[in-house]
């Protein structure tokens, strides 16, 4: 953007200057509704000023008209006129050779009077070159928003209720994240969809071309400035002997209005008026000077600073007059737009930029007497302040859109605008290549397919955080033919996993979802020969009889004890069907049941689980669901760390997994296909078609959770020598026992105590154990999402002659145990048997647990087994999951530390399994196939 100035001059009307001064001071009392002109609708000026000049003997008075402008002159003149043609015609009424208004063609005899009337600038400063006034004022609305976001951060702390009942709140500690994770914060909130305010695109560096015009001007004035030296040394010497004595006819006394009118405000406006010393060498050198003044006002100081001076906005001078008949005087104009007092700007050129003051100034009459051109002069400080009064001449209207800010605080906010650009241009890069990556990856060997998310259910891609209120609803058919035909009715209601716009997204208030087990699919009529292509686990179930031994469920946990998902139990029918319904609110769910479960039912209800999840917190108090794999495919946008990526092969059939294999899809017959729905299987494309294609296994476990005996556990062994209750050491255990705080953020970024800063993205998951706490002094080797997930923090037992796993070797382990979890939390009323406190209600807290695999051996049962459940899990000695493992009284929970160990003895039980079955989740087209499955003969 160029930035340009205008300055007309104009000859007021004998008599007329007081109407002029009266009907300006109007428009800068009023500079909206005044009704002549709306100066804050103009949006390409930075500074609009009248000034009013003096009768003097050679000239009437005169009106200075003065602005900064945008782009080119004449859109300039175009802006002014549509929003303010009657301030012209009335304020140029009063000047000579104006049009009166209303004449034919006023507009254009104007412009043409306005841009004849025009003063060439002969030097010109801007302190933000390049930077329009839509620049400007995003620069500081950016600056506002970001102190509001920050502000509002750190008046938003983290609130909970804890154990006793009692609500409790933790600073977000936004103060303890470094510069970068503040950075980063603010790049993610300037991109997301929460503001409107974006910074804008900074100005290219020139660098070079700076160095070589600093060169360039050093060259210039190390030949130039001596000959100008030399010369202002013979004036002074002869000036000194025989001084001008003709007053200079545009000083004036000062007097009261003239001192009220020094300072206006913030921002203020000075015009001079002085006249040249009247020998030919004099104009000489001040042309000269001022031509280089010009260069480096235009070339040089572009960084807001001219000299030492960090206070002006613009700056012009002009010498004018001194035409037509002989004896005129030359006179040389200033006009300046500055910050701060009269007398503190004339301080900083005395004190600071004396030795660029002197140059133009010393050849003026009436400034102080100066030495070889550049010394003493403005130095004399008394005697410059005085004869700058005497020649000031105040602006009768003075406007500028951003009046309140001065050049140091406009600075700062294009500053930091600028870094913010570079930093979310940075970060737009950086996921542009991310994707492409993505894509490299996905196009690569076997992985060539991308997901057919139209095809997929939605719930594999999302798990639909802003629909509070859910169902799940398990069922038994007791009649196939009429559950095909509900089937057929119903799978056009299915959400997938296809991408919509926001407004569709936003104007949905429902979501449904269907899964099935073994029992299920062979009892709607899937063949005999299509299920023996079904892995052995699933149709297997999560009651076989290994199953309990993986699982943990023993006990009070064991199957005998379900409320569902035993095939072997005899109080509900079997298993079935599950449907996973999603609301906005209570009512939406209502209806939406109201439409899926018809009357009369092919079903038979076993169980059915409801949720409120208005926040993310499960029961125990902990943020939930804060690491959950990005998957190829499925990633909306660019995923955190692409290494961490997992092929979707791991979460969907079809595709390439993280062995580099294709998870296998289980196969039909195409003569069953007679509506012709599935896609043909790839290894025998003329017999068989691909109907587990696009889907994905379901793991689902009601897990009930001692909330109650969590806390007492965890009050019990934080407690004071002699018993005293410790709320923060207890906080602490129970973090170390989950691995995270409260809020969600990790140990290993807060490690004494809780900062929900570091809960948000990416900070909440932009860590791994084994590059910043490989020995768990930060976060225990055995907390709950450390053994869950336990990223690059693996010990793998490598003779010595073989390297140490890599970072990206260990990711990539961990990578082919990953699962999607879609858990929620519920709470049943429970029914007191004795009957002893009727009107106290007990409540079950719990999660209704929801995992998504291609392998349930490999990965959700692995993780159980091997992981949550291990006691020697990554050479712990007798220690299980402290949170969901099955334990006994008999386990040990070890907080690494230095210089020993520290042991919490005697883990009880916490998560106890009250049902629970293994699901196959079908493609939309693998639905279509079963609801036009005809019977057997």
């Amino acid at each position: 953007m160029t930035q340009n100035g205008l300055t007309a001059i104009a000859d007021i009307k004998p008599g007329r200057d007081k109407n002029l001064t009266n009907l300006l001071a109007q428009i800068n009392d009023n500079p909206v509704s005044n009704g002549l002109i709306n100066l804050v609708a103009l949006t390409k000026v930075h500074y609009i000023s009248w000034v009013i000049l003096p009768e003097l003997p050679d000239r009437p008075a005169r009106l200075l008209f003065e602005t900064h402008y945008d782009g080119e002159l004449d859109a300039h003149l175009e802006e002014l006129l549509d929003h303010g043609l009657k301030a012209f015609e009335t304020i140029y009424a009063e000047c000579e050779d104006y049009p009166a208004p209303g004449a034919p063609s006023y507009e254009v005899k104007l412009k043409k009077l306005l841009v004849a009337g025009q003063i060439p600038p002969s030097a010109y400063y801007i302190a933000f070159p390049g930077r329009g006034v839509a620049d400007i004022l995003n620069a500081i609305e950016v600056n506002k928003e970001a102190q509001r976001f920050i502000n509002s951060e750190l008046r938003k702390p983290y609130s909970y209720v804890d154990p006793d009942g009692q609500h409790q709140t933790t600073p977000s500690g936004i103060e303890q994240l470094t510069p970068n994770q503040l950075q980063e914060r603010l790049v993610r909130h300037f991109r997301s969809s929460k503001t409107d305010v974006r910074p804008r695109a900074p100005l290219p560096s020139h660098l070079l071309i700076l160095i070589f015009n600093w060169l360039f001007v050093l060259t210039w004035g190390l030949f130039e400035m001596p000959v100008l030296m030399l010369l202002a040394f013979f004036c002074e010497r002869a000036e000194a002997r025989t001084p001008d004595t003709k007053p200079d006819p545009t000083g004036r006394t000062a007097d009261p209005a003239l001192y009220r009118s020094l300072d206006t405000g913030l921002q203020n406006h000075l015009c001079t008026f002085k006249t040249v010393k009247r020998t030919p060498r004099r104009l000489y050198i001040l042309r000269r000077v001022l031509s280089i003044v010009d260069f480096a006002a235009r070339k040089i100081f572009i960084f807001s600073r001219l000299g030492q001076l960090s206070t002006i906005h613009f700056a012009k001078w002009m010498v004018i007059d001194g035409d037509g008949p002989r004896g005129r005087d030359r006179r040389l104009l200033f006009e300046s737009n500055y910050d701060g007092s009269f007398n503190n700007y004339l301080g900083d050129f005395s004190d600071l930029a004396w030795y660029g003051l002197n140059p133009i100034w010393s050849n003026t009459i009436g400034f102080p007497l100066t030495r070889w051109l550049i010394f003493r002069g403005a130095k004399d400080i008394d005697r410059f302040v005085e004869t700058d009064r005497e020649h000031f001449y105040p602006a009768q209207l003075f406007y500028g859109p951003y009046r309140s800010y001065p050049v140091r605080n406009l600075r700062s906010y294009l500053d930091f605008s600028d870094d913010l650009a570079a930093k979310i241009a940075a970060a737009e890069r950086k996921e542009r290549r991310k994707l492409r990556a993505l894509e490299r990856i996905e196009r690569r060997g076997t992985g060539k397919r991308s997901v057919d998310r139209r095809d997929l259910q939605g719930i594999v891609a999302s798990g639909y955080q802003h629909y509070h209120h859910a169902r799940y609803i398990f069922l038994s058919i007791t009649d196939p033919r009429e559950a095909r035909t509900w089937l057929s009715r119903i799978v056009g209601k299915v959400s997938t996993a296809e991408r919509f716009e926001r407004a569709a997204i936003a104007a949905r208030t429902t979501h449904l979802n269907i899964a099935f087990t073994s029992a299920g699919l062979e009892a709607i009529g899937l063949p005999a020969e299509a299920l023996a292509e079904f892995p052995y686990a699933f149709v297997g179930g999560m009651d076989r009889p290994e199953a309990a031994q993986i699982l943990g469920d023993t006990g009070h946990s064991a199957r005998e004890e379900w409320q569902f998902g035993n095939s072997k139990a005899t109080k509900t029918g079997p298993l079935h069907l599950m449907l996973l319904l999603f609301a906005r609110t209570a009512a939406d769910l209502a209806n939406l049941e109201s439409e899926v479960l018809t009357k009369p039912s092919p079903f038979e209800v076993v169980t059915s689980v409801d949720s409120y999840s208005p926040d993310r917190n499960e029961p125990f108090g902990f943020r939930d669901g804060m690491s959950q794999p990005s998957v190829m495919s499925l990633t909306n946008g660019a995923p955190e760390r692409i290494d961490e990526v997992v092929r979707p092969g791991e979460f969907v059939l079809g595709y390439e997994n993280e062995h580099g294999t294709i998870a296998h899809a289980p196969t039909v017959a195409s003569s069953l296909d007679h509506s012709n729905v599935l896609p043909c299987d790839s290894d025998n494309p003329a017999t068989r078609k691909a109907f587990g294609l696009n889907g994905s296994f379901l793991v689902a476990r009601k897990l009930a959770q001692d909330v109650e005996g969590f806390w007492r556990f965890a009050a019990d062994e934080s407690a004071r020598p002699g018993g005293a209750p410790d709320p923060e050491r207890r906080e602490l255990l129970a973090a170390k026992m989950m691995g995270r705080w409260r809020s969600g953020a990790p140990l290993v970024l807060a490690r004494d105590h809780d900062v929900p800063a570091f809960a948000e993205a990416p900070l909440a998951n932009d860590f791994l154990y084994g590059r910043i706490d490989p020995e768990g002094l930060r976060c225990p080797i055995g907390s709950h999402i450390r053994r869950a997930y336990p990223r690059d923090g693996l010990k793998l037992r490598t003779p010595p002659p073989l390297l140490p796993p890599t970072t990206a070797k260990l990711l990539q382990l961990t990578k082919t145990h990953r699962i999607i979890r879609r858990g929620r939390k519920y709470r049943e009323v429970m029914h007191d048997a004795t009957g002893t406190d009727p009107n106290t209600p007990k409540y079950e807290d719990g999660i209704l647990f929801i995992a998504l695999n291609t392998d349930l051996q490999r990965q959700f049962e692995f993780i159980q087994e091997t992981w949550l459940d291990n006691p020697a899990f990554q050479s712990l000695d007798n220690d299980k999951d402290p949170v969901t493992a099955d334990n006994d009284g008999g386990s040990d929970f070890t907080i690494q530390a230095l210089p020993c160990d520290q042991r919490v003895k005697g883990l009880p039980r916490f998560v106890k399994v009250k049902g629970g079955g293994y699901f196959f989740l079908p493609g939309i087209r693998a639905l279509q196939f079963l609801a036009n499955l005809q019977e057997s003969p």
